[in-house]
């Protein structure tokens, strides 16, 4: 669609250390210029009438592979553009593209169809670059991932995947235990690159060894990684415990129980916490079976499971819904308390500043990109601006006509 001045009005406007009531935001030349209550509405400016909606930022999902039918790892720049048009419904405005531990060559080519992608993509939400969750994973602490992807770390091997992705790799996921790692970690920070551990079987002096080394960053916590013993913290109480690195975390009631995410809501400074939905290509598909990089999977009542070992194999989960979980588990529960305001931020200013872009996205502020949602009190959106561009408006009713 295309960019226009758009002036919404009347709407609660998360702000990172507040939330303005009955406000408004004004968007000019694609970034925030004004935001506060009765602001004017400058002439050839859209009207948007916020009323009884949120005004957010938009969210941001680090760790998604796919939807609707396309995985990163395969898909060509229309099953990128089909993928990034699903997500924009959901509110996100920016995500990273995934990519599981694949041979070599595959691997190459999802970075050549991604460069593609971000150089014409003109849909849904933006692509701000790729994560990669492996191949230097532990095959201990495999999950869903393919075993025979895996190899041990080789800088070699990671400077060609550097090279490859031409600016767009933000973040690499590994075990930092194995052999190799440390360095690895190292020339991941040298390049400006986030090193996050995953599918780790790390104690939790290695993972202290990763931090000293540049890890700043860990995957999925608790799913697939050394969990928490009191006489060994290991990978879990690594990411409990140290405040510098922040932590993913899958909301989606079939990953972590929601008395384990509020232990790691306690234990983690808020703007550390990132919500992230680890989509696969059954999101926007109906229930049933389907196929996960050539692995027979089984959507049923809102989880993707292995049909060989019932395993969890990521996610049908959106963004919006993970902050609907965030805030709706909480309120007013044993378990602690979340704000709504730090539930959106968990999904926008958490992650971009995990990847270093919170300069320009993740916040509603003057000078930043309008990157901005409309969510009703159910948690369902009705806008997605992305730059200044609204990518997608819900549908309005129908009534038949008599």
């Amino acid at each position: 669609m295309a960019k226009g001045d758009t002036l919404f009005k009347n709407g609660a406007v998360v702000l990172n250390e507040t939330v303005l009531f009955k406000s408004d935001v004004l968007v000019k030349d694609g970034k925030i210029a004004e935001v506060g209550p009765d602001l004017r509405r400058p002439r050839d400016t859209e009207l948007i009438d916020a009323t009884g909606h949120n005004i957010a930022p938009g969210l941001i999902d680090l760790h998604v592979h796919g939807a609707v039918g396309q995985m990163f790892e395969l898909a060509d720049a229309d099953g990128y553009a089909k993928i990034a048009a699903t997500l924009a419904q959901f509110g996100a405005t920016g995500f990273l593209a995934t990519l599981a531990a694949t041979p070599h060559e595959q691997t190459l080519s999802a970075e050549k169809t991604a460069r593609e992608f971000s150089r014409n993509a003109n849909v849904g939400a933006k692509m701000l670059g790729i994560h990669m969750e492996g191949p230097y994973l532990n095959p201990e602490m495999a999950g869903a991932q393919i075993v025979s992807a895996m190899r041990r770390p080789s800088r070699t091997e990671l400077r060609e995947y550097i090279e490859a992705a031409d600016g767009l790799l933000k973040i690499m996921t590994l075990a930092p235990e194995l052999e190799g790692g440390l360095e690895l970690v190292s020339t991941l920070r040298q390049s400006g690159i986030v090193a996050a551990a995953g599918h780790s079987n790390a104690t939790f002096q290695q993972i202290k060894d990763a931090l000293a080394a540049g890890l700043t960053h860990v995957s999925h916590t608790f799913n697939a990684m050394r969990g928490l013993h009191h006489r060994e913290p290991g990978t879990v109480g690594a990411a409990l415990a140290m405040d510098l690195l922040s932590a993913e975390v899958i909301c989606d009631g079939h990953h972590v129980a929601p008395a384990a995410v509020s232990i790691l809501m306690r234990c983690k400074p808020r703007n550390k916490v990132v919500l992230i939905t680890d989509a696969v290509a059954a999101l926007g598909l109906p229930e049933g079976d389907h196929d996960f990089l050539g692995m027979p999977v089984s959507v049923r009542g809102g989880a993707v499971r292995l049909k060989d070992t019932g395993g969890l194999a990521g996610s049908v989960l959106t963004l919006n819904t993970a902050v609907k979980n965030a805030f709706q588990w909480f309120s007013g529960t044993p378990f602690g308390n979340i704000s709504l305001r730090e539930a959106f931020l968990m999904a926008s200013l958490n992650p971009a500043t995990a990847i270093g872009i919170d300069n320009s996205k993740g916040q509603l502020a003057v000078g930043k990109d309008a990157d901005i949602i409309l969510m009703d009190e159910h948690f369902d959106v009705k806008l997605t601006m992305v730059e200044g561009r609204i990518v997608y408006r819900r549908p309005a009713p129908s009534f038949p006509l008599y």
